[in-house]
């Protein structure tokens, strides 16, 4: 399933903390990055991963498909 699909599965209040779990375990890898990328190397990052969590859940709710951006593209400025 795509970032996508689980989004809309999101936005329609169907099956939401599953989808949201999702969306987590399918993205942690990029929220790691993004982490690293902007912060630098960090041993104790659980706190960030808890920002990075609701940034992503924050996203899909503001995600529009008809803008043309993909979801991790437009989860990556929020």
């Amino acid at each position: 399933m795509s970032n996508e699909e689980i989004v809309l599965q999101i936005q329609n209040g169907i099956d939401v903390t599953q989808n949201q779990e999702k969306l987590w375990l399918k993205n942690k890898g990029f929220v790691n990055y993004m982490i690293k990328k902007t912060c630098g190397f960090s041993e104790d990052i659980e706190d960030l991963e808890q920002q990075g969590f609701i940034g992503l859940v924050t996203a899909a709710m503001k995600y529009k498909p008809d803008n043309g951006a993909n979801f991790i593209t437009f989860a990556g400025y929020h």
